[in-house]
């Protein structure tokens, strides 16, 4: 971080000051902001930046789409398109400014005052701030709360041992939505959101090992980083990297930035992977049966997205 501040000078901490506590591992206060995780900045800084989007190459790509619809939908293809350039920019807004920004600077305010009360000797641990509401931090901070540091320690235990506990596919029985009762429009938006659904998750026990649907056309070859949750994997990531996990989420997008390829487990042509794959120009296999498994954490592996495939070339160093 130093050669870098000594490189990069102010334009290095307005860019912290701006974005160091928005938080990338997570939604919630436990999560890390990037102010946290200096290997990250680090790394940022040393990864080659994605190509700029070829206008005419997209122009072409929505004239094979407009072809395909043909003339007749072209009007409602031209508004569907519009609709979607003017509303894109929501979806980073909503992530990063509405949900990952202030809940940085609340963690932020909490560890700060963890920081106090350590220092006091009343909590043993400055995370262990987050485990308690607003209220109990600052009857804590005026010496007139109930709790104690012992209490408090508990509770992070608590959570830590039910975090590991691995939740069912679904709770309760399966239901029909009466989606046909609905008004019109809402009809509408429930067959979309269903008919996304059925291509945003893989098929279970229809594919041969390391198998998937594939994104892009390199063939990629890299370090396997066998990731369980996006903290892990920025803790230890490497420009050029291959990510490979369960699925992905927008705490995933981080990460996404850097790597050279992705694998997932979970998730058909319309999940979070597959559509920041495509977004970023990242070669990905999507759905790949025993992904976690049987891909050792270090392992060079071979992705290749034309054959939906995964090869492990080497054991782990």
């Amino acid at each position: 971080m130093d050669e870098l501040r000594a490189r990069a000078g102010p334009q290095l901490d307005a860019f912290l000051d701006d974005h160091g506590w928005r938080l990338v591992t997570g939604y919630d206060i436990d999560c890390l902001a990037l102010v946290e995780l200096p290997s990250l900045v680090v790394n940022l800084a040393r990864s080659t930046p994605s190509d700029p989007i070829d206008e005419n190459e997209a122009a072409a790509a929505l004239e094979v789409l407009a072809d395909k619809v043909g003339a007749a939908n072209r009007d409602e293809l031209d508004r569907l398109v519009g609709d979607a350039r003017a509303t894109v920019g929501l979806r980073d807004d909503n992530g990063a400014v509405t949900a990952a920004w202030p809940a940085g600077l609340l963690r932020r305010a909490m560890l700060a005052a963890g920081r106090s009360l350590v220092d006091q000797g009343v909590l043993a641990d400055v995370d262990h701030a987050i485990e308690v509401t607003v209220d109990e931090l600052v009857d804590l901070l005026e010496g007139t709360s109930p709790l104690d540091g012992a209490a408090v320690a508990r509770r992070a235990e608590q959570r830590a041992a039910r975090s590991e506990l691995v939740p069912p596919l679904q709770l309760g029985p399966s239901a029909d939505i009466p989606v046909d009762v609905l008004p019109a429009p809402m009809r509408t938006m429930a067959r979309a959101l269903f008919a996304l659904r059925e291509v945003a998750t893989a098929p279970t026990g229809a594919r041969t090992s390391l198998d998937g649907d594939g994104i892009g056309s390199a063939v990629v070859r890299g370090r396997a980083l066998v990731a369980t949750d996006p903290g892990d994997a920025l803790d230890r990531l490497e420009p050029g990297d291959v990510l490979v996990a369960f699925g992905t989420t927008p705490a995933y997008n981080m990460v996404l930035s850097i790597v050279g390829a992705v694998v997932v487990e979970e998730g058909g042509l319309f999940s979070h992977a597959a559509v920041i794959a495509r977004e970023l120009g990242l070669s990905a296999v999507i759905g790949a049966a025993g992904a976690m498994a049987e891909i050792p954490d270090g392992a060079l592996v071979e992705v290749d997205p034309v054959a939906g495939r995964v090869r492990v070339l080497a054991g782990a160093a």
